[in-house]
This record gives structure tokens, C-alpha cells and sequence, in this order.
């Protein structure tokens, strides 16, 4: 089975030359936490606060029920026996198979990416757990991982720093090409905590601690602590001037025979206000008293908001669904985008580059009949409104290219913007094809458009029309003659909607719904007919990966229980996003299932 076999190459890999800790005496745990250890320029930092408590809430999540579901049993049976060889091969070399090993580890688990010396690989990682009171059978499962490993030619030296015993695990290997590649890993245990990083000193840093120059102390990281939902058992945060100052310093010392200014690549930054954006921050939180799972991301940004960011300023307000979306529809999601500031953004963007290139531009976009050029401010930004919609549906029969999707753009003109339409097709020498339906004219369009890396974007004729104050645009006229046609029931009247609307905040920047058994429907009965594999192969073939994975090689579809089994562990979910002064925050919740 193609799954098995990428897994046991993986774990093969892994074994021989990444082993994780040897069995080192035991020494006093440091007292400072991770975060107070680890340096104040920490590019990346993750932590599973508890990996305990974790496994308890999956197991009470609504997926973590459905896995257990009595009527799953065949598939489990399936998967394990197709994963029987990958399992082996871990309890060959620790001693213990991959769920017993995954299940020792009780408290905090972090990952860290540091800043170091090295020009042309100037990042390092650092990863530890806390085995707790599985701490004796977590040592004896990685000194088992250790023998493996020098067994298949790892070779391994030890060196001891503040009483800590480091091993350092080196390993050669031959590439596809037939060049030998290095790697060294790290290791170290204090108390019932195991350690690893990629070399030596990232290690010692860490386990000597940094004083109070640390990730703790440092203020992007102090707010993004802030921004963590209470209760979240993981949570992450990326410094991003640290990453994009080292991303550009490694592009510059791994380009050859080619002139890389670094000052002048940060300038650019500078000026297009990117260096604005101070960090991300992210929880997820698993087997909440009111949701089943909350994902929350916020973007820290540096008052005021400059440059490129100023044309992505979101526009707070109460939202709800317009009244021409359809109650059927298994997703929804709408943002306010405020489309007069983004104009005036990127014309204060432009002319740092180039001074009045738009005016330059604007006098030459005139359609072969003459007239007025067209007007970016006037004729384009100035009749939109400031908001944009996608949603999507599924015609039946439920097959690969069932779903359906109408992009629709608020106006505050329709009038003057369907002037500018008329004069967009002249500038593109187009001759849509036009009809009446419902009073509103559709215009038909073949899009002919190059394939970009492989993938043929050309899926149907574009469909576009103006009603109801807003510009649609869509691959499916089907969807569009809905809309148009009305009479239908409304997604901001019905019951599922409202269910989850109600943990919106009174002001938000987007809303979105998803209706999960609908939605879910789809691929179970494209699994059922294997038409999810093709699916995901040709994506794949699309974008260079031939060796796309099949599910038929995890289990047996004939073997699905019946879709209402699934259907049970199923609600639906919304999301949202705000902004505050520290930047914006999008979440993403589904709604805990009573008694599923």
C-alpha cells in the first residue's frame, strides 16, 4: 500500500538518524518556563500546553466519537491492518507501538524556531516534552530508538553541560541524486523533560536559559498571549520581522553569482509597510463547554497601518446575510472591505515607485470607439460598495463537479457600474454573449485563459449580471438564475444559521456559515463512488504531485456504514472576524452536538 510504504520510508529515515533522547541521569528540571528559556528573537514558538489533557478532549470531540462510533469498527480494522507494517517497524525499534508511544508524553510539549549564526541555514529547532510519570517508559522506548539507530549507522557522542548529558546523534544518508547529506540532532533530559534541537548550542541556550532578555519579556509575543483563547490546549506565535529579516539574509548568502542587496530588499519592505505586521498568534481549543472546536488567528499589527496593509483595511460593521442569499446553500462567507481606502492605498503605493503611473495608465485604457478612459477612482473603486460575498451550493446528483459558487461585490451605484462594465468588455475586446432572465441581463463570457503552473483554470463560461444592488460573478449560471429568480427561503431566516450567528460579536469585519452535513454529504457520497481519489489526483497531477494518496489504501469504501452514522457527529460552524487596535483576529467554531 502506497500510505504504509511512505510511512514505514519515513519512519525508517527517522529511526536511523533522528533518534530523540538517550537515557541520561536524571537532574533538576530548570524552574523557568519555556518561553522564559528561550531567547527574546524566538522566530517561532508552539506549544501543546498539556498533552494529556489534549488527548481527553479530542476523544470527547464529535470526530473523536465518530472514529469510535461502534459502526466504524470495519474501517478501523482496515486502517490498522494496512498500517500493521509502519506500526511493527515502530514497535521493532522502540519497543513499543506508534499509539503507546504517542500516548506517554502528560504535560507541556513546545517547538521553537531560533535565530542562529549560520548565514545559509540561519534558523534553528528546539522541541521538548514533559514525560511526567511516563518519564521512565518514555526513556526506555528512546534509548530502544537510540540502539535502532546506530544499528542501521547513526553514530552517536555525548558531551555534559551544566550537569546535563548531551547526545549528539549524527547520521549520512544518500540522496535521490547519489549526494551524501548529513544531519545531526541534539539530545538531552532534565528531570521528565526530553529535549532536542539541531545542534549543540541551540541546546545549551536553552537549558542554561537566557535571563531576562527572553520570549517571555519580549512585547509582540506579551500581546500575543493575549489573543489566546482561555482554555486552548495549543497555541502558537510567528515573530514575522524575525522570519522576514531571515528569510531575506538566507535568500541573499544562498543566491549565486547574483548582486542581492539585503538593505535594499528591506527598504522595499519598509515602504510597502510590511514590516508593520509585528507577529501572528493562534489557539485552537478543543471540547469547549459551548463549541466542539475554536480556532482563533490574530495579525498583530503597529499602529497606524501603513503601505500595502492600508488596502486590505477591513470594514467593521453589524453583518448578516443579504437578502438574496439562499437558505440551501451549504457555505457562506462575506467580508467588509473598504474599497475607497484600498484605491487610495495603492495609489500612494504606486507613486512611491513611480509617480502617477495610474493617471498615466488611466489615459491610456480607451476602448477602440474612443471616449473618455476609463477612471480607476471614478468608474471602478467609486460605484463598489464595501462588501464581498462568496457562496456556494451542490447540484444533484453529487458528483466531483457538483459544487457550485456565485462571488457577488456590494454596489453603491449599479447604474454607473454597469457603464464601467460596458466599457471593461470594450477595453478587453470582448463580445460577451447577453440574455434576459427575471428582468436582469446576463452576460456570457469564455474566459480563455492560460494554465498557470499546470493548472487549467478555464472551468466554464463566465457568467456575470448586475441586480440587487451588487455585481455577480460566477462559472455556473445555474447558481446565478437562483439568486435572481428568489421566492426561495433565506439563509438570515433559517434555524441553523441563527444557531450560529448568535456567538457573533455585535461588530465584525466577516461572517461566514458552513452547513456540515450538507457539505460532508458530498465527499461521502464521492468516496462511496470513488470519485473523491479522481478528484484528488488529477488536483494533484495539476500541481506536479503524481503520487497522490488513495483512500482505498487506508480501507475498504464498500465497507462505509451508512451516511446517517456520520451525519450524528456532524454541526454546523461559522466564523468571524474583528478588529481592535492591536490589529485583527479571525475564529472559526463549530457548534458542540448535544448527546451526538
Amino acid at each position: 500500500m502506497m500510505i504504509a510504504n511512505n510511512l514505514r520510508s519515513i519512519w525508517t529515515r527517522f529511526s536511523a538518524g533522528i533518534a530523540v533522547v538517550l537515557a541520561a541521569g536524571v537532574v533538576p528540571v530548570n524552574s523557568a518556563s519555556i518561553q522564559e528559556s528561550l531567547p527574546k528573537n524566538t522566530l517561532v514558538f508552539a506549544q501543546i500546553t498539556n498533552a494529556k489533557a489534549l488527548r481527553v478532549a479530542f476523544e470527547q470531540t464529535q470526530f473523536g466519537q465518530l472514529i469510535q462510533d461502534p459502526a466504524l469498527k470495519p474501517i478501523r480494522a482496515d486502517v490498522a491492518k494496512n498500517l500493521e507494517k509502519f506500526s511493527s517497524d515502530v514497535k521493532q525499534a522502540a519497543g513499543v507501538t506508534l499509539s503507546d508511544l504517542l500516548a506517554l508524553p502528560t504535560g507541556p510539549m513546545n517547538i521553537a524556531l531560533v535565530p542562529v549564526s549560520d548565514e545559509k541555514v540561519p534558523v534553528g529547532f528546539y522541541a521538548s516534552l514533559d514525560a511526567g510519570d511516563n518519564a521512565s517508559a518514555f526513556t526506555d522506548a528512546m534509548s530502544k530508538l537510540i540502539k535502532f539507530g546506530t544499528e542501521k549507522g547513526s553514530k552517536v557522542a555525548t558531551e555534559t553541560f551544566n550537569d546535563v548529558t548531551i547526545s549528539i546523534v549524527s547520521n549520512e544518508v544518500k540522496g535521490e541524486d547519489g549526494k551524501s547529506m548529513k544531519s545531526a540532532i541534539a539530545l538531552a533530559k532534565t528531570g521528565t523533560v526530553f529535549h532536542l534541537a539541531t545542534s549543540a548550542s541551540v541546546l545549551k541556550s536553552v537549558i542554561k536559559g537566557v535571563g531576562s532578555d527572553n520570549l517571555a519579556s519580549a512585547e509582540d509575543y506579551r500581546k500575543a498571549v493575549t489573543k489566546f483563547r482561555q482554555g486552548s490546549q495549543i497555541q502558537y506565535f510567528a515573530s514575522a520581522p524575525g522570519l522576514i529579516k531571515v528569510i531575506v539574509k538566507a535568500a541573499a548568502a544562498n543566491v549565486d553569482n547574483a548582486a542581492v542587496d539585503v538593505q535594499q530588499i528591506e527598504t522595499i519592505i519598509t515602504m510597502l509597510g510590511l514590516n508593520g505586521v509585528k507577529g501572528i498568534a493562534g489557539s485552537i481549543t478543543l471540547n469547549d463547554t459551548t463549541f466542539d472546536t475554536v480556532i482563533s488567528n490574530s495579525v498583530l499589527l503597529a499602529k497606524p497601518v501603513e503601505g500595502l496593509l492600508k488596502v486590505f483595511k477591513l470594514k467593521p460593521t453589524k453583518m448578516e446575510p443579504e437578502a438574496w442569499v439562499p437558505g440551501d446553500i451549504f457555505s457562506y462567507q462575506s467580508f467588509g472591505w473598504d474599497l475607497d481606502t484600498a484605491y487610495t492605498a495603492i495609489n500612494e503605493i504606486v507613486n512611491q515607485f513611480q509617480p502617477g503611473l495610474l493617471n498615466v495608465l488611466e489615459q491610456q485604457l480607451v476602448g477602440p470607439n474612443g471616449g473618455d478612459p476609463l477612471s480607476f477612482q471614478k468608474d471602478l473603486f467609486g460605484p463598489l460598495g464595501n462588501r464581498i460575498t462568496v457562496i456556494s451550493d451542490l447540484a444533484k446528483p453529487i458528483t466531483a463537479d457538483s459544487q457550485r459558487s456565485l462571488f457577488g461585490v456590494a454596489l453603491d451605484d449599479s447604474k454607473a457600474f454597469a457603464k464601467t462594465l460596458q466599457k471593461l468588455f470594450e477595453l478587453g475586446g470582448l463580445e460577451p454573449k447577453k440574455r434576459e432572465f427575471q428582468g436582469t441581463t446576463i452576460f456570457e463570457i469564455e474566459p480563455n485563459l492560460p494554465a498557470a503552473g499546470g493548472v487549467d483554470v478555464n472551468s466554464g463560461p463566465l457568467s456575470i449580471a448586475i441586480a440587487k444592488d451588487t455585481l455577480f460573478i460566477t462559472s455556473d449560471v445555474t447558481l446565478l438564475e437562483s439568486v435572481l429568480r428568489g421566492g426561495s427561503s433565506k439563509l438570515a431566516d433559517s434555524a441553523a444559521f441563527k444557531a450560529v450567528a448568535k456567538n457573533f460579536p455585535s461588530s465584525t469585519s466577516s461572517i461566514s456559515f458552513a452547513a456540515a452535513e450538507e457539505g460532508a454529504r458530498s465527499v461521502y457520497d464521492m468516496i462511496k463512488k470513488g470519485q473523491l481519489d479522481k478528484a484528488i489526483g488529477a488536483a494533484a497531477g495539476q500541481v506536479g504531485q503524481a503520487n497522490a494518496p488513495d483512500i482505498s489504501d487506508l480501507f475498504d469504501i464498500k465497507k462505509l456504514p451508512e451516511y446517517s452514522v456520520f451525519a450524528k457527529y456532524l454541526s454546523n460552524s461559522g466564523g468571524f472576524s474583528t478588529v481592535d487596535d492591536d490589529g485583527v483576529t479571525a475564529v472559526q467554531f463549530s457548534i458542540r452536538k448535544q448527546n451526538p
